[in-house]
């Protein structure tokens, strides 16, 4: 895929990109990231429950198309991949605001003031 071509189908929540032998280096759309589970990973791997979960996850926002539950997805892939042993994690966000990123965005929409709780005062 060159630069200026556009990965067809539902886009993941952030670019996920993996150095891990046998895998594609970017998983970019919820389609890719089920091919990933069922065609690139070993057999007992794609068994254990992380994977299915993220499986699950992915088909579910593949389905319903909701910003939650393709981050959720996302959020879910990173995990199973960060917790395979050589295979390290990269990732780039779509919601980069500014050198944060991501994490200002789920700072932001987690905030205990958007709940209508109030921060204790100091002394």
């Amino acid at each position: 895929m060159s630069i200026t071509e556009r990965p067809r189908g539902l886009p993941l929540a952030e670019i996920v990109r993996t150095s891990g032998k046998g895998l594609r280096a970017t998983v970019n759309t919820v389609q890719e990231g089920i091919r990933l589970i069922d065609r690139e990973l070993p057999s007992e791997l794609r068994a254990l429950s992380r994977w299915t979960f993220a499986r699950a996850l992915l088909v579910e926002a593949e389905r319903s198309g909701k910003k939650r539950d393709l981050i959720c997805a996302t959020r879910q892939l990173r995990q199973a991949l960060s917790t395979k042993a050589g295979w390290r994690l990269k990732t780039a966000s779509f919601f980069q605001t500014g050198s944060q990123g991501f994490r200002n965005f789920v700072r932001k929409t987690t905030s205990p003031t958007r709940f209508g709780l109030r921060p204790p005062r100091g002394p």
